[in-house]
């Protein structure tokens, strides 16, 4: 599950990265969702949706790729995937939703995922100052996870993980 943590967390650090839109296949939900984890490598991701806008490591094992897309006059990053440097294949995927997007949606959000049987775990302490005010959504059988502000009830990210491997990290 750190892995889960770890691209949602980085996910939130470099949400303001403005560079270049890839030119492959249009981003969204769907096409993130359809990825196969443990099975699609770094050149199938390239190919389908182009050059990431942004790709830095998260620890020695492990990169993280953003892609960004227009919205209105500004990019927005709409999906980071976490690949295995040794092996390149993708570990976690995750959809964020942002603007007029449904999914930004808690109840429609959770609604997608027909089925499913959600935990869910409140992040709590941050830091030793900071109490988070956001919760995950996690089913173990799909490895499925939604990250949601408290507040307004939006969506922060949707994430895709290995549910050979979910329920030994979710706590």
């Amino acid at each position: 599950m750190r892995r889960y943590f770890a691209v949602l967390l980085s996910t939130l650090f470099v949400f303001g990265c403005v560079t270049v839109q890839n030119s492959g296949e249009r981003l969204s939900l769907a096409s993130v969702e359809s990825l196969q984890i443990g099975k699609v490598t770094a050149p199938d991701l390239r190919e389908r949706f182009g050059e990431p806008s942004r790709i830095f490591p998260l620890s020695s094992e492990e990169n993280a790729w953003y892609y960004e897309a227009r919205e209105g006059d500004h990019f927005v990053q709409k999906a980071g995937f976490v690949l295995s440097k040794g092996t390149g294949l993708l570990l976690t995927a995750s959809w964020i939703p942002t603007g007029q997007d449904p999914m930004n949606s808690r109840d429609i959000a959770l609604a997608h995922f027909r089925g499913a049987s959600f935990q869910i775990r409140n992040l709590g302490p941050v830091a030793s100052h900071e109490y988070s005010n956001e919760v995950i959504y996690f089913d173990q059988k799909t490895a499925v996870s939604i990250r949601v502000n408290q507040t307004n009830q939006n969506v922060i990210a949707i994430s895709f993980g290995d549910a050979t491997i979910a329920h030994t990290n979710f706590r």
